[in-house]
């Protein structure tokens, strides 16, 4: 069930975009912990500052990233070509009215495996780096109180990648025909904006990725406006890109694995633990069991 909003929510910034509420993407109650893979560096900045970040989604490396499930769209109106519809809601008119791009998407990445050698290879600077543990209720709790502060700007949630293809197609076709059957069009357009994020091509399944999703509209002073979190921008390849940096508690840190290339000696990661104010004995700290080695 996706919830509704009530009156003052529609007046919103962001009145197209519907927060998932009690579903299956966001039910994060199966899983404990979430791990982030970064470089060392990364790592670093990370536990120092005590901030993740949510990038622009044109960092990512999926090329069909936010228009995945585009395919599905156009998968129920060839499958239902007879299918009485309001004007609105005529193929041509749907589909060009929709867009995923309508607001700024920022993502934060992690996966329910600790030790991948996918990830070690794609996102840890070939097992170099680090895959940090987040109690997952500390960081729900994070973005549940960002999304309260932010309710009339932006949309912030947690919740799991979705790959199974039917499962995809399931979910957008149901939501269509209840436009069929009298919706109002950008009430559906909203939901399909806020699921877009999480569905993936299944070529990535093996991630087994969670993500922080936070979804803006694209405009500079709403983004000035955001509470608890503040618009930054790094260099990433041959551009500029913006990222959003989310505070954690240091007891959202529940444990640390080392990659199968990464040659910090403990203590001294102990010592930059203890000087960062975290408390050591309370994170677990492994190394890889990946033999893995790059050239």
């Amino acid at each position: 069930m996706i919830a509704q909003t009530n009156d003052n929510q529609e007046e919103s910034i962001i009145p197209l975009l519907r927060h998932l509420g009690d579903h299956q993407i966001t039910n994060m109650s199966n899983i404990e912990t979430i791990y982030q893979y970064c470089s060392i560096n990364t790592f670093h900045s990370m536990m120092k500052n005590k901030e993740i970040w949510a990038s622009h989604y044109d960092a990512m490396n999926d090329t069909q990233e936010m228009v995945w499930i585009e395919k599905y769209i156009k998968s129920f109106y060839d499958k239902n070509k007879d299918i009485k519809t309001h004007s609105a809601f005529a193929k041509e008119e749907f589909i060009k009215s929709y867009s995923p791009y309508r607001y700024l998407a920022f993502l934060s990445c992690f996966s329910s495996d600790r030790d991948m050698l996918s990830q070690w290879r794609g996102y840890a600077n070939q097992g170099t780096g680090f895959a940090v543990g987040f109690n997952t209720k500390k960081i729900k709790d994070i973005i549940e109180t960002l999304s309260t502060q932010n309710k009339q700007i932006a949309l912030f949630q947690l919740g799991k990648v979705l790959y199974d293809r039917r499962q995809q197609e399931g979910l957008v076709h149901t939501e269509l025909k209840c436009a069929a059957e009298g919706n109002n069009p950008s009430d559906v357009q909203s939901r399909l904006s806020s699921l877009a994020p999480f569905y993936k091509n299944p070529a990535f399944e093996e991630e087994k990725e969670t993500r922080i999703v936070v979804s803006v509209k694209k405009d500079t002073s709403t983004l000035s406006q955001l509470k608890g979190v503040s618009i930054e921008s790094r260099t990433a390849s041959n551009s500029i890109t913006t990222y959003l940096p989310i505070k954690f508690p240091i007891e959202a840190i529940t444990h640390i694995t080392l990659g199968p290339q990464n040659t910090t000696d403990i203590f001294q990661l102990e010592t930059f633990l203890t000087m960062n104010g975290y408390d050591k004995d309370k994170i677990k700290i492994e190394h890889s069991m990946a033999s893995y080695k790059s050239y």
